[in-house]
């Protein structure tokens, strides 16, 4: 059996040991790559502007000709690639974000908080202040965002209930009745305001992504 003495002499093979706990291939603080952004960053203001200019012409057509259908159908498509690739950079964006400042929301977030009622009315306009903060090196910076964050928030908020509308149906019988139905509609981009707020959204959250994907680039971001 050991004596104490052997005890208290340390083992060459152990404590001493060059392989444990001083190898430079170990403890080093894992550094994250950077996600690249400005492919998507250019993508989506392409999508935007195009978007604004189908918003601008829905505003332009009235009532419920063949032509404003058509442009509310294509519109309803390219509003669909673009919340595809907006959620695709978003989540980039924040990741890229993470690694310069604080951040108030988890990556999840970005995509989650869409889907999720009540905290989806502010977690997203939150997030991309945070984003906006933490890719700038340039003070006063702050004041900037917050106005066009508002901006562009207000915008979409403000789309959803002016959507809301009335309309009147009248259809005749065999017989040579008439009946008139009244409907109610809730649909994004479905009036002139709903458009409206749509288009101008458009261009404050391009302003926005052209923003903030330069600050990224400027940090070396690809």
């Amino acid at each position: 059996m050991p004596s104490p003495a052997e005890f208290a002499t340390p083992h060459p093979g152990y404590g001493l040991n060059p392989g444990y706990g001083l190898n430079p291939g170990y403890g080093a603080p894992y550094q994250q790559a950077p996600s690249p952004v400005s492919g998507l960053g250019r993508v989506l203001t392409g999508l935007l502007f195009i978007s604004a200019i189908g918003q601008a012409a829905l505003v332009a057509l009235t009532g419920t000709s063949g032509a404003r259908q058509l442009v509310t159908v294509l519109n309803l498509l390219l509003f669909t690639g673009i919340a595809v690739v907006f959620l695709v950079w978003f989540y980039r964006v924040r990741k890229n974000a993470g690694m310069w400042g604080p951040q108030s929301r988890s990556q999840g977030w970005t995509i989650g908080a869409w889907f999720t009622p009540v905290v989806g009315l502010w977690f997203p306009v939150q997030i991309m202040r945070d984003v906006w903060r933490a890719s700038s090196v340039a003070p006063g910076d702050g004041v900037a965002v917050s106005r066009l964050a508002a901006g562009w928030w207000a915008c979409w908020i403000l789309a959803w209930p002016t959507g809301y509308h009335t309309y009147t149906l009248h259809s005749t019988g065999a017989d040579g009745s008439e009946t008139v139905t009244h409907q109610v509609s809730f649909f994004l981009d479905s009036t002139f305001a709903s458009a409206l707020c749509l288009g101008v959204g458009a261009i404050l959250m391009e302003r926005m992504i052209t923003k903030i994907t330069a600050m990224q680039t400027a940090r070396g971001v690809a």
